[in-house]
Parts: structure tokens; C-alpha cells; sequence
């Protein structure tokens, strides 16, 4: 399988063209990037997604500007760009590919939870709606940026406990 640069290295990039958090001024604590890190790993490793190198290549992107505090940036037109490697002319409108590629994510995030990933010790999930990321740990209520205010427990009914 491929390795990957870890998210929580101070000033690397999981992909280049995507900067990443810096340890001083991340709302995310070392502990919470080594298991969003390890968990990534899992899941790019896994049968879900192992695969599926343009599925892995936006997980990874909607990871990292998540942690990086740049979730307001995941749009269509952004990541039609700088994911799917659309030129400047891109119109979400007309290339429905983000919307596509995000639903093949959900399904296949779900099925990656409903099989070997059931045991995960955290889980990464993608809401319908937006293309930012939540974080969860077993037992505990998920993470979500928000650009307003940092660092939030997400509270909606489907939020993973």
C-alpha cells in the first residue's frame, strides 16, 4: 500500500498544493491528530477505499483542511479544481463530479463502518450537505470545525457517539 506523510507533522502536506496544521496554532491536540492520522491510514488501507486512488486523494484533501481550519473552502469549485484536477473553467454547476465522488465517499465511508471498520477505534464521516469532515471516538460525541468559532462538539440527532 502507499505511505502517507502523517497529518499531524507540523508543516507537511498530505498532498501537495494542501497546507497542513502547525502544532502551535491547530485547535486540535497531538493525541487527536496521531488517532485522526492512525484512522486515515486504516481507511485508505482498508477494502472501502484501497482501490480507489480519487477516492482516497479527497478523503485525504477534506481531512486536511478540516484539521488545517480551511473547511470553509470545501466547495465544488475548489475541489473540483484541486482535487479532480479540473482547469479554472470548472462550472460544479454543469460537472456534477464533486457531488458524485462525495456520495461514493459517504457510501463508502458507511461501508468501511458497517464491515471491517466496525470496531475502529474512531470514525471519520462526511454529512450530507457539506464536504467537511467530523471526527468521533468511541464512546465520545464528534468533532467538527466550525470557521467561527474553532472547535466544536457537533450536536445533530445523527452525530456518532
Amino acid at each position: 500500500p502507499l505511505r502517507h506523510r502523517s497529518l499531524c507533522a507540523p508543516r507537511s502536506h498530505a498532498y501537495a498544493g494542501t497546507a497542513m496544521t502547525d502544532a502551535l496554532t491547530s485547535p486540535w491536540s497531538e493525541t487527536q491528530l496521531a488517532a485522526i492520522d492512525a484512522q486515515l491510514e486504516r481507511m485508505l488501507a482498508g477494502d472501502a477505499l484501497r482501490r480507489s486512488p480519487r477516492l482516497q486523494r479527497l478523503l485525504r484533501h477534506v481531512v486536511a483542511a478540516t484539521l488545517s481550519g480551511t473547511a470553509h473552502r470545501l466547495k465544488g469549485y475548489t475541489l473540483g479544481v484541486e482535487v479532480f484536477d479540473r482547469g479554472a473553467d470548472f462550472d460544479p454547476n454543469v460537472n456534477p463530479i464533486v457531488r458524485i465522488e462525495a456520495g461514493r465517499l459517504r457510501t463508502r465511508l458507511l461501508a468501511h463502518y458497517g464491515g471491517e471498520g466496525a470496531r475502529d477505534p474512531m470514525r471519520i464521516e462526511m454529512p450530507k450537505g457539506g464536504y467537511a469532515v467530523r471526527f468521533s471516538q468511541r464512546g465520545r460525541p464528534a468533532l467538527r470545525i466550525d470557521p467561527q468559532d474553532g472547535l466544536r462538539v457537533a450536536s445533530n440527532k445523527g452525530d456518532i457517539a
